[in-house]
């Protein structure tokens, strides 16, 4: 939970607000509460420390789970999700009511070798155009990854997935940037929604030197496609790196970069951006 105070209204005065990060009751298998997507891999070896994403979502979502577990580290995980958490723009309208929750399940393994999941999730959409028009239609998303332990260095982890979505892309281009916004649907010049396709993979390697330097480099593609005309694609390349020094137990400073080159079609201007971090962290 966080709590921040800024001036707002232009009056000088301050404004308290409350924000809910992650809580969770757990019952047997039955969770409930506010955590991580169920159709997130968890922290991968592709992200630096949570910090950049290259596409796997780990966003805290308001859901309802339940999780079985078959032992010898398999399982599965179905839950009902809040589907306004999911939720991008619409091209020439906006998002109509939240009528019906975002359906997800993973199945998943984790063993001493490494992990790997294979999530899907379906994605309501209902959209109002700019005038008045109103139409409705239903998205979904997939993807898969594996990581894998490997004998270097201490900890070393390699590790890569990949997804598709379709008007779902929220699930798997978590850190997509564009001048001209990613809209999940957009109205046609009949009124209809026609849904965007979204790609995206990444992989990458994480490791200790010494039991107290440890490194991760990754790299990954995103890409968004749309069939509607004047609409434009947009597709990011990333490339990420992060060093870490823990001095002692639990204490963490870690120093990391992101380039992220954007390419868009029709017109629009293309770019790049440069992303560095200093961050310390002490668990207690």
């Amino acid at each position: 939970m966080t709590k921040d105070s800024a001036a707002r209204g232009g009056n000088g005065s301050d404004a308290d607000s409350v924000t809910l990060d992650s809580a969770l009751i757990q019952l047997g298998g039955l969770i409930l509460g506010r955590f991580a997507t169920t159709f997130g891999s968890g922290e991968g070896v592709y992200t630096i420390e949570q910090t950049f994403d290259l596409g796997n979502n780990t966003g805290q979502v308001n859901q309802i789970a339940y999780q079985f577990d078959f032992g010898n580290g398999f399982g599965v995980q179905v839950s009902l999700e809040d589907t306004t958490e999911h939720r991008r723009l619409i091209g020439g309208g906006i998002y109509g009511g939240a009528q019906i929750p975002d359906i997800v399940g993973k199945l998943y393994v984790d063993q001493g070798w490494g992990s790997a999941f294979l999530s899907g999730a379906g994605h309501y959409i209902n959209a109002i155009q700019f005038g008045g028009n109103s139409d409705e239609t239903y998205g979904f998303a997939v993807a898969g990854g594996v990581e894998v332990n490997v004998p270097f260095g201490n900890g070393t982890r390699i590790g890569v997935q990949g997804g598709y979505a379709l008007g779902a892309q929220d699930f798997i281009n978590d850190g997509m940037t564009s001048t001209v916004g990613t809209p999940d649907a957009i109205f046609d010049a009949a009124g209809n929604l026609e849904m965007g396709n979204f790609f995206a993979v990444a992989g990458g390697i994480g490791t200790s030197f010494t039991p107290t330097i440890s490194a991760a480099l990754g790299g990954g593609w995103t890409y968004a496609d749309y069939d509607v005309a004047g609409s434009v694609d947009v597709s990011n390349i990333n490339v990420q790196g992060s060093i870490g020094w823990t001095p002692v137990s639990g204490l963490l400073f870690a120093l990391g970069a992101e380039y992220r080159y954007i390419d868009q079609t029709g017109g629009a201007r293309d770019g790049s951006l440069l992303t560095t971090f200093f961050r310390a962290q002490a668990e207690f």
